[in-house]
């Protein structure tokens, strides 16, 4: 799975249940604790930076990826 589609599917798994787990994430893909966190780091700073739409939804995906990070 290519690093845009893992960005996306960690999203989409941090709406639905409303948090999402380092360790989980490395189960989920299959790959290192290290590529998350660079995945978790790199998604913060996009959704930092990007346009918004969206502010609750913003927020509480930004919320969901700093708790995250800080695990």
């Amino acid at each position: 799975m290519k690093q845009t589609q893992r960005h996306d599917t960690i999203i989409e798994l941090a709406r639905i249940q409303g948090y999402v787990s380092t360790e989980k994430l490395v189960e989920y893909f299959n790959v290192s604790p290290q590529s998350i966190r660079r995945d978790l780091n790199e998604l913060a700073e996009k959704i930092k930076f990007s346009a918004i739409t969206e502010v609750p939804r913003f927020l509480q995906v930004l919320l969901i990826l700093l708790t995250t990070i800080a695990r």
